[in-house]
């Protein structure tokens, strides 16, 4: 019937302008920038240097976790994004996002990632609403931020788990650790990223700035 054929035809463009707007969104292009940019390893970089970071994301003491707001899955940070369909294309909504302060670990120092990270593009999965999206979860998220649920259309929800890879780029600070803190494994010296001089920070967990240590981690669990 013309109008079953019709209505898929529909869907499937809907979907395919989801995915073309999740690959070509803002932030793709720092992340692009991003990638650029050389990995160094934490105990090599100089106070104040810029620096790409390449680790596993660590609980930073007993900082507690963050649930993320549509799927309630534990997290050290989160990011939601929700289009509605505008005619024959797709319109970004709402773009919100979230994290605690983390300790990425590259294997030489920790470092300190702030809580209020700057800027954050997380791998998503696909979640569509009346699929996996709890529609009720995703109403009072919504609502809390003065979008109406019913312009719901597609939605990406991704999370920082912990001991999941992780990039971070900014600027990698040196401080004294204050009297009383827990030492780390550099005898008491604070490691934290701070944003580049425009202000700019980004952390990201996709596999196009993670695949080396994916790839890494992958290997290790077959050989363990």
């Amino acid at each position: 019937m013309p109008i079953h054929w019709f209505h898929l035809a529909y869907a499937a463009s809907m979907f395919g302008l989801a995915l073309y707007k999740h690959f070509h969104r803002p932030g793709k292009r720092d992340l692009r920038a991003m990638k650029r940019v050389p990995v160094t390893p934490a105990a090599e970089a100089d106070d104040g240097q810029e620096v790409r970071l390449l680790g596993h994301a660590r609980v930073h003491g007993d900082t507690p976790l963050l649930e993320s707001p549509i799927t309630g899955r534990p997290c050290l940070a989160w990011q939601v994004l929700v289009w509605t369909a505008n005619q024959n294309d797709l319109e970004l909504v709402l773009d919100a996002a979230d994290g605690r302060r983390f300790v990425l670990d590259d294997g030489t120092l920790p470092v300190e990632v702030p809580r209020q990270i700057v800027d954050i593009l997380l791998d998503k999965e696909f979640e569509q609403r009346g699929h996996k999206v709890d529609r009720e979860r995703l109403a009072t998220f919504m609502r809390a931020r003065g979008e109406d649920e019913d312009r719901a259309g597609v939605v990406y929800e991704g999370i920082l788990e912990v001991g999941e890879p992780v990039s971070a780029w900014g600027v990698l600070r040196r401080r004294l650790r204050p009297t009383g803190q827990a030492g780390y494994r550099d005898g008491g010296v604070l490691l934290e990223l701070e944003p580049l001089a425009d202000g700019h920070m980004l952390v990201s967990d996709e596999n196009a700035v993670t695949r080396v240590l994916r790839r890494a981690d992958r290997k290790a669990e077959r050989e363990a």
